[in-house]
């Protein structure tokens, strides 16, 4: 088994907040510590090297301490989703943080009104904001959801505003899906429509920009299908395949490597090879436009087809040689980002590449006529393109493409 893959193991389906949209899974009892133990063990036998504690809410399972320290010391790297009100109200249960790699909080609106109504309960940005506070002092990497949904629909700009006072590794946008239990029962008063989460797309990515959050992301339907591997509280392993759970077999009694190799040796042969993301690279500066290429170049997935200084022969290498994505910077004298985006676009149609603008001070209105004209194709907006940056486009690029 790649030590890539990873599970999401729902130690506890019990919450202490009813969010009227949630999908989480309801009525499966939970194993003892010692069946989780042996849980654990066949996990780390399987070669798995990445973890996300969740559930319900995994601080109420009372081996949560015991598990996460064990996997930790096991070499794996620990997740943990949790909507933070255990963490606020009780500081020594913060010592978890220092086996944690990252720690995504759930925050749907900073309206106290609206989280009353969700389910979340009247105080929760209270909560949130002792919560991001105390992550000051630690090195770990913080990652909000959010559940964009009808009720909350009109907070999510307030919600961009409150986050960028925070150091966020990434802001996580998610479509409101009516994938199971609670969620499905609750349908007609949460969802919303394409149009709409497109909209909250262009907010979403402005205010990243303009803040502290390093990155964006987006979860529609087909990202709640089989990317996760779900690990069950009774040790039942799930996948989500066309809208439904399927299990697939139980972790104590199955090889999770032979349950996996099972379900895709049907679908290898139809698997398309990876293709090498061909990237022109357009920078007026010669020294930043060689460091993003030597990053590149550094990326084995990743092939460097063009490299231009200006907006003109940037949008002949656009047309020319087709790259799959560009880096280009925004204000070149002869042509902005814009005016390049829209050239293309009336040459390519759909073939447009995705585009990375480089730059600071976007208008906002700028930014969404960008993100108007190239809809999808519009993956970042980058205001300092170091290497870390660089990489973690590509490899949510890769990642995308893949699955």
């Amino acid at each position: 088994m790649s030590e890539n893959r990873e599970v999401c193991w729902f130690l506890t389906l019990r919450c202490n907040q009813q969010c009227r949209y949630c999908h989480r899974f309801l009525g499966i009892n939970e194993l003892n510590f010692e069946d989780n133990k042996r849980i654990l063990d066949r996990i780390t036998e399987d070669g798995i090297k990445n973890i996300t504690f969740t559930g319900g809410e995994a601080l109420l399972h009372p081996n949560f301490f015991e598990l996460l320290k064990m996997a930790s010391e096991r070499g794996m790297k620990c997740k943990l989703i949790t909507n933070g009100s255990l963490l606020a109200n009780n500081p020594k249960m913060r010592e978890i943080f220092n086996y944690l790699d990252s720690l995504t909080l759930s925050i749907d609106a900073v309206d106290n009104d609206i989280n009353e109504k969700l389910g979340r309960g009247y105080d929760h940005v209270k909560d949130i904001s002792v919560v991001l506070e105390a992550l000051r002092e630690y090195d770990l990497k913080v990652n909000i959801n959010t559940v964009v949904n009808r009720l909350n629909l009109e907070a999510i700009e307030e919600l961009g505003q409150y986050l960028g006072k925070y150091r966020i590794n990434a802001w996580r946008v998610f479509k409101f899906i009516p994938l199971r239990e609670t969620a499905k029962l609750n349908e007609k008063e949460f969802e919303i429509s394409k149009a709409e989460f497109k909209m909250i797309k262009t907010i979403c990515l402005c205010m990243g920009t303009a803040s502290n959050i390093g990155k964006v992301e987006f979860r529609e339907e087909p990202d709640m299908e089989s990317k996760y591997l779900l690990i069950m509280p009774n040790g039942n392993i799930m996948v989500t395949e066309n809208g439904e759970d399927v299990c697939i077999g139980n972790v104590l009694e199955d090889s999770i490597t032979e349950l996996l190799k099972n379900r895709t040796t049907i679908k290898a042969s139809a698997k398309k090879v990876f293709e090498k993301i061909r990237t022109l690279v357009a920078y007026k500066d010669d020294k930043v436009r060689n460091e993003i290429v030597d990053t590149i170049k550094g990326l084995g997935y990743v092939d460097v087809v063009g490299v231009t200084n200006n907006g003109t022969d940037t949008y002949k290498g656009i047309v020319n040689l087709q790259p799959e994505m560009v880096f280009t910077n925004y204000n070149f004298a002869d042509m902005n980002g814009l005016d390049i985006i829209k050239k293309s676009k009336e040459q390519l149609d759909t073939k447009i590449p995705v585009f990375n603008l480089i730059g600071n001070d976007i208008p906002d209105e700028e930014y969404k006529e960008f993100v108007n004209v190239a809809g999808i194709k519009m993956n970042a907006l980058i205001t300092n393109p170091n290497k870390d940056r660089i990489v973690d486009i590509f490899e949510d690029y890769k990642e995308f493409k893949e699955n």
